[in-house]
């Protein structure tokens, strides 16, 4: 069986890449601790979805729980 992610997390970009890394797999099967010690911006055992606007030069995210409530806000600015 193939993994399936399903939680929140937002990962920095490493050394290496400058790509800011979203996982929002929490949209309906049962979540599952999340092991390892990288680095993250946010992570949670949780299902949600991520919320994305952009306006001109910002992006801004937003991770929302299951009870619609804000869990994390991320913005980048170009």
């Amino acid at each position: 069986m193939r993994a399936r992610h399903h939680n929140l997390q937002v990962l920095p970009p490493l050394p290496t890449c400058a790509t800011v890394q979203v996982v929002a797999g929490g949209g309906g099967y049962e979540s599952y601790p999340l092991p390892g010690g990288h680095p993250a911006l946010f992570q949670a055992q949780t299902l949600g979805f991520a919320y994305v606007s952009i306006e001109g030069a910002r992006l801004r995210l937003e991770l929302i729980g299951p009870d619609g409530a804000t869990l994390f806000t991320h913005e980048l600015t170009k």
